[in-house]
């Protein structure tokens, strides 16, 4: 019964010594395969960066694709309301430049009455100093004889 002892504990021992030796090959591999995903993790942590970074890249051209038309529309209309900014302005110069014509012409009408009216009265008192002159010479003339 020692010897069948002795023999379960070899067996024992032995059994142990495997598993035992199992169990550092199991530890050996996972701690390689720990390092080998971590390296994997590491790479595919650098290829995501990089598509990441290309993504970003391409969704900025795309997205200064998709403004360049609205860009260049709003410089068509900034052009457009520039325009109709110098048509209104020389509008209203012109229209002020109108209505000083307007008060020029009425100034001109206003002074060629006065002028008339001047012109009148002064063919009026000249016909009045005209006759008073040839009343006078006549009476002159009455005196000398």
């Amino acid at each position: 019964t020692t010897q069948s002892i002795r023999t379960a504990a070899a067996a024992a021992a032995h059994d142990f010594k495997i598993a035992q030796d199992g169990i550092e090959r199991v530890q050996t591999y996972s701690e390689a395969a720990k390092k080998m995903l971590a390296s994997e993790l590491s790479t595919l942590t650098t290829k995501v960066d990089t598509v990441d970074a290309f993504a970003q890249t391409r969704a900025k051209a795309l997205d200064l694709q998709a403004l360049e038309p609205r860009v260049y529309e709003a410089e068509r209309s900034l052009e457009r309301t520039n325009q109709e900014l110098n048509t209104k302005a020389s509008a209203g110069i012109v229209n002020d430049i109108s209505g000083r014509v307007s008060g020029l012409t009425m100034d001109l009408q206003a002074h060629q009455a006065r002028t008339l009216a001047d012109k009148e009265s002064l063919i009026m008192h000249v016909g009045t100093v005209e006759k008073a002159l040839e009343k006078q010479g006549r009476q002159q003339d009455a005196d000398r004889d």
